[in-house]
């Protein structure tokens, strides 16, 4: 196989001589990217009682030089004890959860690449919540009543 460069036929050898720096430069850049695993426990805000049925979907996009493309992913309801696992997130984006649930005001979450915490908006006030792996995240929501 012979490339055409400018005067010179490069080989097969020479191509791959040249390609090379660019294609370790990929892979370092590919390898920077962590990912990480957020387990949320959606609550009733007045009760502290784990909620079912509970509709979450996340909203991710960029916020590194490499613009690619955003992501939107629905998770499974909620079961009787109201948990919501979001695996592999991707460290340079920012993901946006939105908890929704018949009977609730709409709650949100952020975490932003690089945080050791989520942002839950849906708090009185809204709070930073610190985790490390294993930790759980509580998400109230608040009854469509406003009455808790």
């Amino acid at each position: 196989m012979a490339i055409a460069y400018g005067r010179q036929t490069l080989g097969f050898n020479g191509c791959i001589r040249h390609a090379a720096p660019l294609l370790m430069g990929f892979f370092v850049l590919q390898g920077c990217i962590t990912y990480r695993t957020i387990r949320f426990r959606v609550v009733d805000m007045a009760t502290g009682t784990p909620l079912a049925e509970v509709q979450t979907s996340r909203q991710s996009s960029r916020v590194d030089y490499l613009n690619g493309p955003n992501q939107e992913v629905t998770y499974p309801a909620t079961g009787a004890e109201g948990y919501v696992v979001a695996p592999r997130l991707q460290s340079n984006y920012e993901h946006y959860f939105i908890f929704s649930r018949s009977g609730y005001r709409t709650a949100e979450a952020a975490y932003a690449a690089g945080n050791n915490w989520v942002l839950v908006t849906s708090g009185e006030p809204p709070y930073k919540a610190a985790f490390k792996p294993g930790d759980i995240v509580v998400v109230p929501m608040r009854s469509a009543d406003g009455k808790g």
